[in-house]
């Protein structure tokens, strides 16, 4: 349930980018996930800024999906 149609298990600590080009290549840290759904948080300056909830069903290389820019590091959970 928690895995993109692409086979890509979303965890904590994942770094995505969005491929929407009105969103002009924002990239979200994902803080939570649960229940097809994630929570993620819009870095700025390596800085966590606001958050939006995606659904993991949208997380697929398409126009207006996400991609895969970074695992977490060995020290996030």
């Amino acid at each position: 349930m928690n895995e993109t149609p692409e086979g890509i298990e979303v965890v904590t600590g994942q770094l995505w980018r969005d491929l929407d080009k009105r969103m002009r290549g924002r990239v979200c840290r994902v803080g939570k996930v649960a229940h097809g759904k994630a929570q993620m948080f819009t870095m700025v300056n390596g800085q966590a800024g606001k958050f939006t909830m995606v659904s993991i069903r949208r997380m697929r290389k398409t126009s207006t999906g996400w991609a895969l820019v970074e695992q977490p590091s060995k020290g996030q959970p």
